[in-house]
């Protein structure tokens, strides 16, 4: 797995990792199709069927029972009571939402999206059949879920003298001065600066007061105590990110010297798990998995009095105590070939990617410049809040909106000449004059810069058409500046973990600053970024707040040290201590990473953009704008408007919609009428917003992965190219 195996573009500019990951759906396309007419009375006889023979696969219920339990349960354990006609078609709408998700989605979640593992190889593209079962699966707790039960055990038992305790990470103890989160220093009583100084993350409270010996006891504990009040100490036990968290907080009870105490803990503790233990033992039998997740549920309850649901209702909240990812039985082999077929146009897109990556740090370098004093600067954290909201917790980010508006101007300008057909073909030879004026190359201007995670899929009536490269490659989704391979849903069944830990390095290198991010924000869940799952010893920790920290402790850089500054090539984070310097946007990489992922794209939002391809690769799809209103009403009349507006504008009959205010595009059939209902749901859930279409594709009759009985699957391949510029 040597990251030099795999190169392509102008001047073999990008390399390519051998390992790659595939993404598919989980169940066939063809349990969510119908064959349309264009009659609402037939078409609507025609989607009830089709739900109905939907609601009878075993597979879409499991996954519906681990996914969302409360709509199992109200559909399946009391559907005998179904209640009003306007019940039932609620019900309906959620189970044809579900089912749409199943079947049209390129998933990478639990055995309904399993993770799968592929390689690009020299020799033949070769993938197996499709629609098999799991190789392996793992149930596992989340975080959220193992840090709730901590705090119980921790309360319960009162087992505070063997916490943990760590001065908050954004702090620096200097002597008797600590320098706090404000950049203000306070001045420490001795007894607290000893606290303080043994405080390390290693000894627990009763060993810290075991040091202090020539100190009362009790006057010790309630230095401790305050100095947790005051969150300059962290709290409870550490439980940090992870798959299997429950181990660590283990590890921590063993530490306690109370043999009751412990023994008692440790039981509590183990009823939780073995309850996760019979449900990760269920085969097929659905009542018996639905029994097994509410005897955990109760238990979960029981021991820490919360709510076994966690954020219901926030999009990727992790909300249910367990989770459980799948290795896929899929074996994926891509030949080179099919990258080289597509490499000259992909490097033009990655070439605009780089750019944009430092157009984003150029826009938020002007964006926080007004914020800081020319002579004296400012302490990092007064800009902090408004770095982070803006890259990771809202949906505006005013610099990263600059950004990606001059990137999709500056490509509609090359790509666009009328936005009236329906479609371009380019060459990457004729476009690559203009692309080099529009978007000069330079470096990286941060580490995560490095690198950038495209999806690839092909359209193809069959493998024997991708093989022989006659398939038309169509690009998915573009993440630059993050290597979305490094993920907790993938990480437990990658083949070689020692050899991605070695790529990483090899590419980050010793530049890295990794923000400790609050476990329990509404960034963090167990399955997606940030933070990345591997954690290098070589990376730097930036500490903003009181959390338990993560990482290397001498790697830790404290936020109270640090001044964003006004440099001659622009801003720089120095040390008060002078032991560290770096450009601004080095030590805010994480956060521009994210800034820029999500807000990617190759052109603007117009009413009609075509469909856009260079040499055999589609870089953007057809897509239309309009407003929701458009699609107006209810039943038959939903179901007309939906037919006009396809004759008036040309759509497809299959497309994603994206409604403003929500982050991620879902299937829609504009010919089936329960699929447009679970349309106009969520256009009125929204107020009627916004509304986008983007042509599915490889559509229905391009869906080349098939299982055994001839169904066919949704599939896209996800890898990394590292940025080689200057090197």
């Amino acid at each position: 797995m040597r990251s030099a195996e795999y190169e392509f573009g102008h001047g073999q500019r990008w390399q390519v990792w051998p390992t790659l990951v595939a993404r598919t759906a989980g169940m066939p396309f063809d349990w969510v199709q119908i064959e349309a007419t264009g009659d609402f009375d037939v078409d609507e006889k025609a989607a009830q069927q089709a739900l109905a023979a939907v609601d009878e696969q075993p597979v879409l219920r499991e996954a519906l029972l681990w996914q969302n339990p409360a709509v199992y349960r109200r559909r399946y354990r009391s559907r005998e009571k179904a209640g009003k006609p306007s019940e039932q078609r609620k019900r309906d709408r959620a189970l044809w939402a579900y089912a749409s998700r199943y079947c049209a989605k390129n998933d990478m979640i639990g055995f309904f999206g399993p993770v799968v593992w592929g390689q690009w190889t020299d020799g033949p593209t070769d993938v197996s059949e499709a629609g098999r079962p799991p190789r392996q699966r793992g149930t596992f707790f989340e975080s959220w879920a193992i840090r709730a039960v901590a705090d119980a055990l921790h309360e319960r038992h009162d087992l505070s003298r063997w916490t943990v305790p760590r001065r908050a990470p954004v702090t620096h103890l200097e002597g008797e001065s600590l320098l706090l989160a404000d950049g203000t220093e306070l001045r420490l009583s001795a007894l607290r600066a000893r606290v303080l100084a043994l405080c390390d993350g290693r000894r627990t409270v009763d060993d810290v007061v075991a040091e202090i010996a020539d100190a009362d006891r009790d006057t010790v504990l309630a230095e401790i105590a305050r100095l947790r009040t005051m969150r300059l100490l962290t709290s409870g036990f550490a439980v940090l990110r992870g798959v299997k968290p429950e181990r660590a907080l283990r590890g921590q009870l063993l530490r306690v010297t109370d043999p009751a105490r412990r023994s008692a803990a440790l039981a509590d503790l183990d009823r939780v798990v073995e309850a996760r233990d019979r449900v990760a033992a269920v085969g097929d039998d659905l009542a018996a998995l639905d029994a097994a997740l509410t005897g955990l549920d109760d238990r979960f309850v029981e021991l820490t009095s919360g709510n076994a649901y966690h954020r219901a209702g926030d999009f990727y909240a992790g909300r249910t105590v367990l989770f459980q990812d799948c290795l896929g039985d899929l074996d994926v082999s891509l030949g080179t070939q099919l990258l080289a077929d597509v490499g000259p146009a992909l490097d033009l897109v990655l070439a605009g990617a780089s750019w944009y990556c430092r157009r984003t740090a150029a826009e938020y370098e002007a964006w926080l410049t007004p914020q800081v004093d020319p002579v004296a600067g400012v302490p990092l954290l007064s800009v902090m809040d408004m770095v982070a909201r803006s890259a990771t917790y809202g949906d505006s980010s005013p610099p990263a909106d600059a950004a990606v508006a001059e990137l999709r101007r500056r490509w509609e300008g090359l790509l666009v000449s009328d936005p009236d057909v329906r479609a371009v073909q380019l060459t990457s030879e004729d476009l690559r004059a203009g692309v080099e004026a529009a978007f000069p190359a330079g470096p990286p201007l941060w580490a995560q810069a490095r690198w950038h995670s495209p999806d690839l899929m092909f359209a193809a009536t069959d493998l024997e058409q991708v093989r022989a490269g006659q398939a038309l490659a169509v690009l998915g989704e573009v993440h630059p500046a993050m290597q979305t391979m490094d993920v907790l849903s993938a990480y437990e069944f990658h083949p070689d973990r020692p050899a991605l830990h070695a790529l990483i390095d090899e590419v980050m290198g010793d530049d890295r600053v990794v923000p400790i991010y609050q476990l329990g924000s509404g960034v963090l869940n167990s399955r997606t970024v940030p933070p990345d799952t591997y954690l290098s010893a070589r990376y730097r920790y930036l500490g903003l707040a009181a959390e338990t920290p993560y990482g290397p402790p001498d790697r830790l850089l404290p936020a109270s040290r640090l001044r964003l500054r006004r440099g001659e090539a622009g801003l720089v984070v120095t040390d008060v201590r002078g032991d560290f310097e770096a450009p601004a946007v080095q030590v805010l990489g994480d956060f521009l990473s994210h800034a820029a992922a999500q807000r990617f794209g190759m052109l603007p939002a117009r009413p009609h953009q075509p469909r856009v391809t260079v040499d055999n690769l589609v870089v953007s799809r057809e897509s239309w704008t309009i407003p929701a209103g458009r699609l107006d009403g209810r039943d038959r009349v939903l179901h007309a408007a939906a037919g006009r507006l396809r004759d008036e504008l040309g759509l497809p009959r299959h497309v994603f919609a994206t409604i403003a205010g929500e982050r991620k595009p879902f299937h829609v059939d504009l010919s089936n009428p329960m699929s447009l209902a679970v349309l106009s749901h969520r256009l009125r859930r929204r107020g009627y917003a916004r509304l986008r279409f983007s042509e599915m594709l490889p559509g229905p009759e391009q869906l080349w992965l098939r299982d055994s009985r001839g169904r066919r699957y949704t599939g896209e391949f996800r890898f990394v190219c590292v940025d080689r510029f200057g090197r």
